[in-house]
């Protein structure tokens, strides 16, 4: 069911299974990033399950994807969505003035 007053649920947002492609704010084009990002940069690339596989832990929620081409969308898509947010994690844990942990 999509958001009651969300703008981003309009008829041209493209979704794979019931998952909507939103656009998110992301850096990853590069070399791997330094010091705890390079950790979360790895954790994010590892293999991991998608809708529809076992182990995915929200299967009860999002449909698995209809056909090989969703499932390598869906699959890049959450990878870049696991990327970006053990960057902005980093960002937040890691002290700027001397790269240690908060």
């Amino acid at each position: 069911m999509p958001a009651y007053h969300s703008s981003l649920m309009d008829p041209d947002t493209k979704l794979i299974g019931n998952m909507a492609l939103l656009p998110i704010r992301s850096q990853f084009k590069g070399p791997a990033p330094r010091e705890g990002e390079k950790e979360m940069y790895t954790l994010g690339i590892t293999n991991f399950p998608i809708p529809g596989e076992p182990g995915f832990p929200l299967n009860a929620i999002y449909a698995k994807p209809a056909n090989k081409q969703e499932d390598e969308v869906m699959r890049a898509y959450l990878q870049q969505l696991r990327q970006e947010t053990g960057l902005r994690l980093c960002e937040k844990v890691f002290d700027p003035q001397n790269d240690k942990p908060s």
